[in-house]
């Protein structure tokens, strides 16, 4: 089913008297409810993997929507389930289970949890929220979604009983290629997005101390969007190109120089080094030179010319 509701913002958070094994034995004497969170918006930090194919990443559903270049996305809202809290099963999809008939969700991805245990529809209210729930029931298992075909990028709304989540993405071959923390308000559904350079093949949403993460109104693309090359390009300046004595390059503040290489056109490294983002090149021969770039967003290959 498309997604036809935006995230609403709400003022509610929730504390557990203790902490319950499974959504399903929860009652309203669990939830205490507090209403001093006035400000959802994720604080997200991303863990050092050595690769880092994450473009972008967004805690606003507006900016991701801007920002997403593929024509189609494919929306999900899981509206339609069960009126009450209900374990569906191992796998959610559009194959079936407990909670929705064949065919009511949308094709290209299931949702697991970890250790082989149950998943978990919450509806509306149920637990405070105001977009249907899924997730892991058993709250020391963490949620694995799963995606098939071309998918570069992945938005949803995160509910989390503790206020720290780790989301973990991986490539085609199912290895590791980037991790964020998410720091979030509890009880409260909380936006996050991001785009990748790389396929995503699934993603694992794990909430510390044993909690559970629920997620709603997911939103995947099925097609690739901008090489990191072609971003790289339109966000980093390199100036004068032609150059004389310098060259300037400048990076927005979120991107961090790894390494920096000027090359002749043989290939052979003249040793020219970016020093507080300019190059020292007044000792260079007129000619044609290969700039490569290696940066936290990816790397960047560009000609540059010494007159």
């Amino acid at each position: 089913m498309k997604k036809i509701t935006l995230l609403f913002i709400i003022t509610v958070s929730f504390s557990f008297a203790q902490q319950p094994q499974s959504y399903t034995d929860l009652n309203s004497s669990d939830i205490e409810f507090n209403t001093s969170y006035t400000d959802i918006e994720a604080i997200v930090t991303r863990l050092d993997n050595g690769r880092q194919p994450v473009i972008e990443t967004f805690t606003s559903r507006v900016d991701f929507d801007a920002a997403y270049v593929c024509a189609t996305l494919v929306e999900e809202d899981f509206a339609g389930g069960p009126g009450v809290i209900t374990p569906c099963g191992l796998i959610i999809s559009s194959a079936g289970d407990a909670c929705f008939a064949a065919g009511e969700l949308e094709d290209g991805f299931d949702i697991q949890a970890s250790n082989a245990t149950a998943v978990v529809f919450i509806p509306v209210g149920a637990l405070g929220n105001t977009i249907p729930l899924v997730g892991a029931n058993i709250f020391p298992e963490f949620t694995i979604v799963n995606f098939s075909g071309d998918v570069y990028a992945i938005a949803n709304d995160l509910w989390n009983s503790d206020p720290t989540t780790e989301y973990r993405i991986y490539d085609s071959g199912g290895v590791l290629m980037d991790t964020f923390m998410l720091a979030t308000k509890v009880g409260v559904e909380t936006f996050f997005g991001f785009t990748s350079d790389e396929l995503i093949s699934r993603v694992e949403i794990d909430g510390l101390s044993g909690s559970g993460e629920l997620f709603g109104n997911l939103a995947f693309g099925d097609c690739p969007i901008l090489s990191v090359e072609d971003n790289l390009a339109d966000l980093i300046s390199i100036y004068p190109n032609p150059a004389r004595d310098i060259l300037n390059i400048k990076l927005p503040s979120n991107i961090e120089i790894i390494s920096s290489n000027l090359y002749d056109i043989l290939g052979k490294d003249t040793g020219v080094r970016l020093i507080n983002g300019t190059m020292n090149t007044s000792n260079l021969a007129r000619g044609v030179y290969i700039l490569n770039l290696k940066t936290s967003a990816g790397s960047l290959i560009q000609k540059v010319i010494k007159q």
